[in-house]
């Protein structure tokens, strides 16, 4: 899990985008303001990473959460279920 600091690390640096929990499956995510894609954290990704990322991120000049993290597949709602 990542921690709340880290968090509002990311998001000091990259605003405009946020960093949020999924209503769906509570899996942490990223949305790309200029592109509208949205990216999913790693199961395992630790705080020591996740800060990691951020300090490369800095390094590189852009955000690679957008490179790194696996891009989230839209959800598609089936009429016939019930959520």
């Amino acid at each position: 899990m990542i921690s709340d600091s880290a968090i509002n690390k990311y998001e000091d640096l990259f605003s405009p985008a946020e960093m949020y929990g999924s209503y769906i499956d509570n899996a942490l995510v990223t949305t790309n303001p200029e592109t509208g894609k949205t990216y999913i954290c790693p199961m395992l990704e630790t705080d020591e990473v996740f800060l990691d990322r951020i300090e490369r991120s800095k390094q590189a000049g852009r955000n690679l959460f957008f490179e790194e993290w696996p891009e989230a597949k839209p959800v598609v709602h089936d009429p016939e279920k019930l959520y």
